[in-house]
């Protein structure tokens, strides 16, 4: 089992011991967790995240959602909309532990930390298969979000892996895998429809199209498996970036 570290507030640290022993026993029991040896609670974690694999051995999750909860007793909290995210949110990381075991190959294109294209797809790849795996096992909502990419006008001007905004082409490819998960598992696809540009609307089918060929391919640990991804996303590249 790791080690949970709250350094502000002790009671944060227990808890996060339950919620572990939660998640585990029921949505993860057959994860391979060897490798993880520490999950931390943070003050806050960039991007305003929830939740970030730091590496294959540990775990940071922010306080964010823990400062609004009620109670620290999980039998109160069963019906709690913010304790399901704090248990969709941990089970998203351990999975991303556990993917590391099955896909290393991928897994170490991103670790390298050269930012290219292959990177590119390794991470959509990755990121698609740990949200699909999450939606399908807490059933987590995610269409506020989807609809707030869809709403985006994304009018993309650079192509570069710092900026968290809707004028980067990478930050596209970061959001799409969670939309694409998100209406695979609700199997709706009507979020679709709702994207204001045109050029990203018609990339969107188009990925989720070759997404589901590659999906039947799950699992394997070879970054040529994903040239129809790669074809996507160097087409629309070309499309988008001005």
């Amino acid at each position: 089992m790791p080690t949970f570290i709250c350094k502000f507030n002790k009671k944060y640290e227990v808890f996060l011991k339950d919620v572990y022993e939660y998640v585990v026993a029921n949505f993860a029991q057959d994860f391979n967790l060897l490798y993880l040896n520490e999950i931390e609670i943070v003050h806050s974690l960039t991007n305003n995240s929830d939740g970030r694999m730091v590496d294959a051995n540990t775990i940071h999750l922010s306080k964010r959602l823990y400062d609004l909860l009620p109670t620290f007793d999980i039998e109160k909290l069963k019906d709690n909309a913010d304790f399901d995210l704090i248990a969709s949110t941990l089970y998203h990381e351990l999975c991303h532990i556990n993917e590391r075991t099955i896909m290393p190959n991928l897994h170490l294109i991103c670790d390298k930390g050269e930012t290219n294209i292959e990177y590119c797809i390794a991470l959509f790849w990755i990121e698609f298969i740990v949200e699909l795996k999450t939606n399908i096992a807490l059933k987590r909502n995610k269409d506020k979000f989807c609809i707030e990419v869809a709403s985006c006008d994304w009018k993309i001007t650079k192509f570069n892996f710092e900026d968290a905004d809707t004028s980067n082409y990478f930050y596209l490819i970061k959001v799409l895998p969670y939309v694409l998960a998100n209406c695979n598992c609700k199997k709706d696809f009507t979020c679709f429809e709702k994207f204001q540009n045109p050029i990203v609307r018609k990339m969107t089918v188009e990925l989720n199209d070759v997404v589901l060929d590659v999906l039947k391919l799950y699992p394997f640990d070879d970054i040529k498996k994903l040239h129809k991804i790669k074809s996507v996303l160097l087409a629309y590249e070309k499309q988008l970036v001005k």
